[in-house]
């Protein structure tokens, strides 16, 4: 592992005659603020929002429907021969994880990236090239580590479809998972046979963190020529954004991986699973015509946690 510091001109002192110098640790922290923001900008692994058949992971949502209904010709049904309300399971997979297959970023001549300096063993000073292990161990790495992976860095989950700093994946407001009940109010004994009377008790979507300009200094590098030149910013950000492009998508130990309730962090607000329980269901009854008897155990109980679920990011 080998950490560089950068060299830069200093042009404070005039700007006829600019002098090289390292950079400082506040120079070098703008910089890896530079490829956060550029991996914001474009995720090397992506995630979208599918209607359906979403690669990282199924969600269930678990509710109560009523009993199928039971009928008779001469008197209802006894309630101990009609059927108890029925478990109703959605799956949901609706978050897609895209992985880049970029190329790995090149070093043309091995010159492409920032300079630093350094002193041989004669005491000869030396100004080099730093290669791409540099530019991971100096820059990309930390990146990767102390920002990306984090909970809620790159993307999260809400209950709302506006997050401050975030843009809501799918753009209309779709919901990754959707957590409903029984509507006990909305089954009527007058409308036997009733199937599955529900309401949506909460909505989860999925946000993606905004992108913001980085403002740094540019670092200097070498020429074919053997000149030290300061490309702009735009330049460096291509290069940057590369390089943590790359990392991010292939490099073992700092790859990241979303799941569903899978090994890592937590991005957002954890989704739940409820539904009702604990009731012995509500028998109704409902004479449609003179030989028509008709009977059915409604849901009812009160809401309880089944199961909760978590959008995770695994860096690996």
């Amino acid at each position: 592992m080998a950490i560089r510091t950068p060299l830069y001109y200093d042009n404070s002192g005039g700007a006829s005659n600019p002098i090289l110098r390292e950079m400082t640790a506040l120079q070098i922290d703008e910089i890896k603020n530079a490829f956060k923001q550029l991996y914001f900008q474009s995720p090397s692994v992506a995630l979208s929002v599918v209607g359906s058949a979403g690669n990282v992971g199924t969600m269930y949502d678990t509710r109560l429907r009523a009993g199928d209904v039971a009928v008779g010709t001469s008197a209802f049904p006894a309630e101990a021969i009609t059927q108890e309300p029925q478990l109703v399971q959605v799956g949901l997979s609706r978050i897609q994880q895209t992985i880049s297959t970029d190329a790995e970023p090149s070093n043309a001549g091995n010159i492409d990236y920032p300079v630093y300096y350094y002193e041989d063993v004669s005491g000869k000073h030396i100004v080099k090239s730093m290669t791409l292990q540099d530019m991971y161990d100096t820059f990309a790495k930390d990146v990767v580590t102390d920002n990306l992976s984090v909970g809620g860095a790159v993307y999260t989950v809400s209950t709302s479809t506006t997050v401050s700093g975030y843009t809501e994946v799918s753009g209309s407001a779709t919901p990754i998972y959707t957590d409903t009940r029984a509507d006990t109010s909305a089954y009527n004994a007058g409308e036997i046979p009733e199937t599955d009377e529900n309401t949506v008790i909460q909505n989860y979507y999925l946000h993606k963190k905004n992108y913001t300009t980085p403002a740094y200094t540019s670092p200097a590098r070498v020429t074919r020529l053997g000149n030290i030149i300061t490309p702009d910013t735009t330049t460096w950000n291509t290069l940057f954004k590369s390089i943590i492009r790359y990392i991010v998508a292939n490099t073992e130990g700092y790859r990241l991986r979303y799941s569903i309730n899978g090994s890592g962090v937590i991005n957002g607000t954890q989704m739940t699973d409820t539904r009702l329980e604990g009731g012995a269901g509500t028998y109704a009854t409902y004479q449609a015509g003179a030989d028509d008897y008709r009977a059915q155990e409604f849901p009812d109980g009160s809401p309880v946690v089944i199961n909760t679920y978590g959008l995770y990011v695994n860096q690996e």
